[in-house]
């Protein structure tokens, strides 16, 4: 665990029930060199009246001063500073252990480059006591297209569907926009998850680092017995991998290969899902037909990261991506571009239908 600096104070005492539904409500978000993202969605959360001090922002060792300028922006918010990056899992689950000494009895973990709506904690308090769920996420909308959906829930791995995640049309779905439909991931852009839940299965599990993290989360959850939902009024709006803008798209291809594979090394059955073997061979497929896609875009160094992911995966090197990378990658790539080039150097139809139905979050 990297050091941090915290203006956190001394931990509150938990109020009863009259204060659980606002009083203890804190908001966790993550930047890393994303200053003017964070700032904007800070600005949001003013709007919506949520108390500065129930909102904890982790820098994730960003290159520049950016907890620095966080801090003088929001000076009554909690800000640390990781000495490393830890990533989307390390730098959340910094954030929890804060907001769980705190007091809180729900944790609100968002994306820094996103913004609410000025209702987003009042309306998720009424459906969380109304519905008495424990983990609950809204419709989330493009940032630059407000009217657009972006992401709704997750049915994970069925049975009777290709692909591995496939999306749950809440707000088709839902009769009313305060309706809570059931599903079995919430995307971690925005969810907002009950101390319930982090007192019996723990928190995030770093070995994702990012991707894949809150699927795993909630599917833990949801073998624990915890209820989880998307309530169907979108709340939030989000601008969509920011940070992979930023790092480059090698690096989403390395650690979706590599955590989708955990994800199932973990949850390889259960109740509506495909068993395990038809599970592995549609993984290893869909790990190829990402290598030929970044082949055909003649992105080498995407297609090489595939590989490194499903390496790593294989050889549970897990965390944040090590070097040197696994020397068994080099070989593998030749043979997979050999076999690419075999099949006439183009993605396969084959491959596509139910490839292109699996997103990796």
């Amino acid at each position: 665990m990297g050091a941090f600096r915290s203006n956190v104070n001394e931990p509150a005492n938990v109020e009863n029930k009259q204060s659980v539904a606002r009083g203890n409500f804190w908001f966790v978000l993550v930047n890393f060199n994303g200053l003017e993202d964070t700032l904007e969605c800070l600005k949001s959360l003013a709007d919506a009246a949520v108390s500065p001090d129930q909102i904890v922002v982790v820098d994730n060792a960003s290159s520049g001063e950016d907890a620095a300028h966080i801090a003088a922006a929001f000076p009554a918010i909690h800000c640390l500073r990781n000495g490393e990056n830890q990533g989307w899992a390390g730098g959340n689950n910094r954030g929890i252990e804060v907001a769980l000494r705190g007091g809180a009895d729900w944790v609100f973990l968002l994306n820094n480059d996103t913004v609410v709506a000025p209702t987003v904690m009042e309306t998720m308090q009424r459906a969380i006591v109304n519905g008495r769920w424990d983990i609950l996420g809204p419709v989330i909308n493009e940032y630059d297209d407000r009217d657009v959906v972006q992401t709704e829930g997750v049915s994970f791995n069925p049975r009777d569907r290709g692909g591995f995640f496939v999306s749950c049309p809440v707000a088709s779905l839902a009769d009313t926009p305060s309706e809570v439909v059931a599903c079995d991931i919430v995307n971690g852009c925005a969810v907002a998850i009950s101390r319930r839940v982090f007192d019996s299965i723990g928190l995030i599990d770093e070995r994702f680092f990012l991707i894949c993290e809150e699927s795993d989360f909630c599917l833990r959850a949801s073998r624990a017995g915890f209820r989880i939902g998307v309530l169907a009024e979108t709340l939030v709006w989000h601008k969509h991998s920011v940070s992979f803008a930023r790092a480059g798209k090698p690096l989403q291809r390395y650690y979706g290969t590599r955590n989708l594979g955990l994800l199932l090394r973990k949850h390889p059955t259960g109740p509506g899902r495909k068993g395990r073997v038809r599970s592995r061979i549609e993984f290893y497929r869909l790990a190829y037909h990402m290598y030929c896609h970044e082949r055909e875009m003649n992105n080498r160094v995407g297609a090489r990261a595939v590989i490194d992911g499903l390496v790593d995966h294989l050889c549970r090197r897990y965390g944040k991506q090590r070097r040197p990378l696994s020397p068994v990658s080099a070989p593998i790539d030749r043979l997979c571009g050999g076999l690419w080039r075999l099949r006439g150097g183009k993605v396969q139809p084959d491959m596509t239908d139910s490839a292109r139905k699996t997103s990796v979050i």
